[in-house]
């Protein structure tokens, strides 16, 4: 009963909080990601649902920075090309 009453739901709330200031997780997404966790693979998922959600952002982020970068790389292509073009039509033209 004890167990029941007061040492769940203080787990249930304390746990997600420890380990999103750990990780840097939002202490919402960590709560989620260890009910789910523990419901698609039971007691295991409790460190299995937290991974899984840890290793996902990590490549979301992963991506969202290669688009950047190669945002900025063809904004940086486009530029020198238009200036290659231009230099090119000021020389025509001083003859």
């Amino acid at each position: 009963m004890w167990g029941m009453v007061i040492v769940h739901p203080v787990d249930n709330l304390l746990r997600p909080f420890l380990i999103s200031r750990r990780t840097e997780l939002s202490t919402l997404y960590v709560f989620i990601a260890l009910i789910g966790g523990l419901k698609a693979f039971g007691p295991i998922g409790l460190f299995v649902g937290p991974t899984i959600l840890a290793a996902a952002l990590a490549l979301l982020q992963f991506f969202r920075e290669e688009k950047r970068i190669a945002k900025r790389n063809a904004r940086r292509e486009l530029l020198r090309s238009d200036i290659k073009t231009l230099s090119t039509s000021q020389t025509g033209r001083a003859r």
